[in-house]
């Protein structure tokens, strides 16, 4: 689309610098002019500059109507700066490679803190299995020892005092 846009602007430059060329050459010669009829439109353009500086005026100023036309044809057909482009190239991948280091970096650190999170769930898992064993065991020994009255000197086993204990042990 650019192309095409830039092709048509290019094409409407040359054309109005085409139709001041063909003024300046009417300006300049007098005995021209400009009939066409047709049957729908009918077209008279004649000229008429009777002294030498009304026919410089005339021509300085349809030079100042062609200026930027010209201009811009003049900027369309020059090679564009390869080294403007190719600085603004360098930069771009510059840019693009710190931001692709960057990416590296932060995906590094996502795997990493994922593998960590996998780890603290699957001690989780390990602790919540455990929990779960000593309370079955401690509903059984509840299971057990329903109809036995419960003595003050019974001493639990060292594998059933884990955890916090809040309150002071019975001794």
């Amino acid at each position: 689309m650019i192309v095409f846009n830039r092709s048509f602007v290019a094409l409407l430059a040359l054309a109005w610098c085409a139709a001041l060329a063909l003024g300046a050459y009417l300006i300049w010669d007098q005995s021209r002019n400009i009939n066409f009829e047709r049957s729908w439109l009918q077209l008279h353009l004649d000229l008429i500059f009777e002294t030498q500086a009304e026919r410089i005026l005339a021509t300085i100023t349809t030079a100042a109507l062609a200026l930027p036309a010209l201009l811009l044809l003049a900027m369309e057909l020059t090679p564009s700066g390869g080294a403007r482009y190719s600085r603004g190239d360098r930069r771009r991948d510059e840019s693009y490679g710190a931001l692709q280091a960057k990416v590296d970096t932060l995906q590094k650190r996502l795997d990493d803190e994922q593998s960590r999170r996998r780890d603290v769930e699957r001690d989780f898992g390990q602790e919540r299995a455990m929990a779960r064993d000593e309370s079955q065991r401690n509903a059984q020994a509840v299971h057990a020892t329903a109809g036995r009255p419960a003595t003050v000197e019974e001493k639990l086993a060292p594998s059933r005092r884990r955890g916090w204990h809040l309150l002071p042990r019975r001794s």
